[in-house]
């Protein structure tokens, strides 16, 4: 197989992988088998993709001399590691909503026409300021009688805490601001009342998360390669976008869509001290 010969091959197995993404609906995970080299003619190569599905494509030189290939395809469908299926429900997350006006000066900080969506073209920032709240445990996909064991369970999350304040201040980054994956607005917490709720959160959700470190924040937008946010950041060092009191919790489903995802409220539980918690 001469080198044109070879990079024409390859070409119409760049097409052809293009196709296997839209059928298995994402990127891919691995490829098997390439030999496409002086000593062969054929090649055959797997595509594996979401589910563990994979797309044989396999390349044939027609005749003996010539340039022209023929290409097959085979979808072998789905296929899961184990038994397991995936689980089915609603992605949950429990969080404290934060009142309208810090809402609206936390998406006045991160107008992409504003200096720090500026500073920062390339992060994926929060597009609806009603969806801004401080997450105390992302919970991720529930089967629906675990969301309703939850939703009984809100009430001694927040048992025998009183309604506590908490101010939004100062921007930063996780991991770090040089790499920044996620931009984030500070939470202070006096009386350590978040830590306390994301605790026994973590103990009723997965034990062996309890005890971990605890940092309040909200998340404000995210950058999945990374950015060095240094130099934005420190346009604000101080800056306040408000004070709050945490009177509740929520338990949250999220749906992803085009225009950012919709959250909605599943069950409540009042910050009440010893009163009656339940919404």
């Amino acid at each position: 197989m001469t080198a044109l010969a070879a990079f024409a091959a390859l070409a119409a197995l760049a097409s052809a992988a293009c196709l296997a993404a839209e059928i298995l609906g994402g990127g891919f995970l691995s490829t098997t088998n390439m030999c496409l080299s002086s000593h062969s003619q054929n090649s055959t190569t797997a595509l594996m993709g979401r589910e563990n599905a994979a797309v044989f494509l396999h390349i044939g030189q027609v005749g003996s001399g010539g340039g022209a290939f023929s290409i097959t395809a085979a979808y072998a469908g789905p296929r899961t590691m184990n038994d397991t299926p995936r689980p089915k429900g609603p992605r949950c997350f429990v969080a404290v909503p934060l009142p309208a006006d810090i809402q609206r000066s936390l998406s006045a900080a991160i107008d992409p026409a504003g200096p720090l969506g500026r500073a920062l073209p390339d992060v994926r920032w929060q597009r609806k300021g009603e969806n801004l709240h401080l997450t105390l445990g992302f919970l991720g996909t529930l089967p629906d009688e675990r969301v309703r064991a939850l939703v009984a369970a809100l009430p001694s999350l927040v048992s025998g805490i009183e309604p506590f304040p908490i101010a939004v201040r100062g921007l930063g980054a996780f991991p770090s601001a040089r790499r920044a994956n996620v931009i984030w607005a500070g939470v202070e917490d006096p009386a350590g009342a978040l830590g306390r709720i994301a605790g026994r959160l973590a103990v009723e959700c997965d034990p062996r998360e309890a005890g971990r470190p605890f940092r309040a924040h909200v998340t404000l937008g995210r950058c999945k390669a990374g950015v060095d946010a240094r130099p934005a950041l420190g346009q604000f060092p101080d800056v306040t976008f408000g004070y709050a009191t945490v009177a509740e919790v929520h338990l949250y489903q999220s749906r992803l869509g085009r225009q950012g995802s919709t959250y909605t409220v599943l069950g409540s539980a009042v910050v009440a001290g010893d009163a009656d918690q339940t919404r």
